[in-house]
Formats: C-alpha cells, structure tokens, sequence
C-alpha cells in the first residue's frame, strides 16, 4: 500500500508543479499582451495554491513523517471510513475501494499516514 501511495503523491507534486508553470506562463503571455490588471491578478490566484500543494506533498514524500492512529471503525461509505479515536475524536480517511471493503464497521484498527496530506500508507485489524 505504501509504494502505491508513494506513486501517487509522486504523480500529484509533478501535476502540481506543471499546472504552477502553466499558470505562471500565462501570466506572463498576458502581461506581454497588455491585457487589463485585473486580469492578470485573477491569473494569480492558482499559483501560490499550486506552489503550497507541491511543497506540502513533496515535505511528505521526502521527510517520511508519519502517523499511526488506533481506533475503531465507526462508518464505511464508497471510499471513506471513519474512525473513532480514543480521545473521543472522529477522523475520516479515504482509502481506494479495495482496502475499504477489507475493513469491517466495528473493528479495531491501526492506521498509518503521512502527518500532512493525511494520505493512508498502511491499514491493519489492531487489538486494544
């Protein structure tokens, strides 16, 4: 489950890298045209959004900082589960289709994922 996980953060701190020059470039294309302030300050807005996923995912993929969660399965939808921790707190988590039906409602667990992006990198039945 990590090495999939890995693969996709990997694939989104690229996307996000593309879409922040993307972004840049068409500010500056616009700025080159003499199109209107306001315009070109509307074209800003994505690239610090861009710029922080790319750094808060590519912190998680380098650092390697993660958390492990006890708890118990409260609810289950399509592709999320949502777990009661022992301090009283709910924490919702998605998870691919496939690992969500391995899980049952009611059930201890553990849960492993990076501290930022919250993405699960492993999922076991626990005993408290």
């Amino acid at each position: 489950m990590k090495r999939r996980t890995d693969r996709s953060l990997t694939l989104f701190v690229i996307l996000s890298m593309i879409m922040t020059f993307i972004s840049a470039l068409q500010v500056a294309a616009n700025m080159y045209e003499g199109r209107p302030v306001w315009f070109i300050d509307i074209l800003l807005i994505p690239i610090p959004i861009f710029a922080f996923m790319t750094v808060v995912i590519f912190l998680d993929l380098v650092k390697q900082d993660y958390l492990t969660l006890q708890g118990r399965i409260k609810a289950r939808s399509e592709n999320k589960i949502v777990v009661h921790v022992g301090n009283g707190k709910m924490k919702t988590f998605r998870l691919r289709n496939e690992y969500v039906d391995a899980v049952d409602v009611e059930n201890d667990i553990e849960i492993i994922f990076y501290k930022r992006t919250r993405a699960v990198i492993g999922l076991t039945n626990s005993t408290r």
